[in-house]
This record gives C-alpha cells, sequence and structure tokens, in this order.
C-alpha cells in the first residue's frame, strides 16, 4: 500500500452523517468515498461534476422530459451491452481497496 497521510477536514455533522449513510449502502465507508474522489479529481483534472452558479430554470416538464431521456438513453447502453453489472463493478472496488 502507498505511504499515507492523515487529512483533517471539518465538516457539519449532519451532512458527514447523512453520507456516511449514503456510502455504507453502497459497501464503502467514507475514507473509501474520500479516497475515490480525490483519485477522480486526480483523473479527470479537476473536480469530476460540474459546478454551477446559476440556479437551473427548467421547467418541471423540461426535467421530466430530460429525465425520460437519459433512462431511454441507459435501456439502450443495456440493450447494445455497453454497461456493466454495478455489483460486479462494486465487487471490484471492494476488492482492489480490501473492503
Amino acid at each position: 500500500m502507498a505511504n499515507t497521510v492523515n487529512l483533517n477536514i471539518r465538516v457539519d455533522e449532519n451532512l458527514k452523517r447523512r453520507a456516511e449513510s449514503i456510502y455504507n449502502e453502497l459497501g464503502m465507508n467514507l475514507t473509501t468515498a474520500l479516497n475515490l474522489f480525490l483519485r477522480s479529481s486526480v483523473r479527470y483534472g479537476g473536480i469530476p461534476f460540474d459546478l454551477r452558479l446559476e440556479p437551473d430554470t427548467r421547467t418541471p416538464t423540461q426535467i421530466k422530459g430530460d429525465i425520460l431521456q437519459k433512462v431511454e438513453e441507459a435501456e439502450a447502453d443495456v440493450a447494445a451491452g455497453r454497461t456493466k453489472d454495478a455489483y460486479e463493478s462494486l465487487r471490484q472496488v471492494r476488492e482492489k481497496h480490501g473492503i
């Protein structure tokens, strides 16, 4: 295992508890989740998701349409075999990180 260092951060207690609950359901702890975020940031070369200052101005109908479009795209990916099994991917992450 690579050399590790302690990282101390301050975060709202409720936010931490809620995040830990999500990560636990995904089979990992907060340390593993933060390591995944940091590794993704390094690979991406920045924050690995969009950051926006402007509010979402879409109407509920537009949002619903966007969601339905994403679902249709995901279904097409599954039908074409362009996806990985989520359980198998999670098993590989757990195996890699010794979880």
